[in-house]
């Protein structure tokens, strides 16, 4: 069970059937969420009590990498948690977003776990300081997530056979 509280996430995307879709999947879990439609909206929303950003690539008035770089250079954003999405499963687009300061890359359509997973792990740490590089304090805190996540899914399981059983 998680022991910490769940960071407000902020979901830019500006299709707004994918802002819906992430937003439910999310409050479903417990996340306090809060929407913006294009990178303007996001800059201005980060400011406000952010824990985490999933943040789409290619949208208009402002693209994710603009965004990204411009989050990093703002030293009371600087430290939120940025995961990328895209419908681009692009190498390029991947490094490039890394290199803007993003923590992680989603593909679109996005797997419902590994979302759960990488939230969770940054949930984990996004609250606590910490030292080093993040990707590393990031990937060991994936692990553990996915370890935790994968024992809940069991579990689960087993309670469901015991009710059929």
């Amino acid at each position: 069970m998680e022991m910490f509280l769940k960071p407000t996430v902020l979901i830019v995307d500006d299709d707004a059937e994918v802002r819906e879709i992430l937003r439910t999947l999310l409050e479903d879990e417990g996340y306090p969420v809060v929407l913006a439609r294009d990178g303007r909206e996001a800059l201005y929303k980060a400011n406000h009590d952010i824990g985490v950003i999933l943040l789409d690539v290619e949208m208009p008035v402002f693209d994710g990498l603009r965004v990204c770089a411009a989050l990093q250079l703002n030293p009371n954003t600087a430290k939120i948690p940025i995961l990328f999405l895209s419908g681009w499963n692009d190498e390029l687009v991947r490094k490039l977003a890394l290199e803007a300061g993003a923590y992680d890359f989603l593909s679109k359509p996005v797997c419902v776990s590994e979302l759960h997973i990488k939230l969770s792990a940054l949930a984990s740490f996004s609250f606590h300081g910490f030292a080093g590089n993040k990707r590393d304090h990031f990937r060991q805190a994936v692990s553990r997530a996915a370890t935790s996540y994968h024992a809940q899914e069991a579990e689960s399981e087993r309670e469901w056979f015991a009710v059929m059983a």
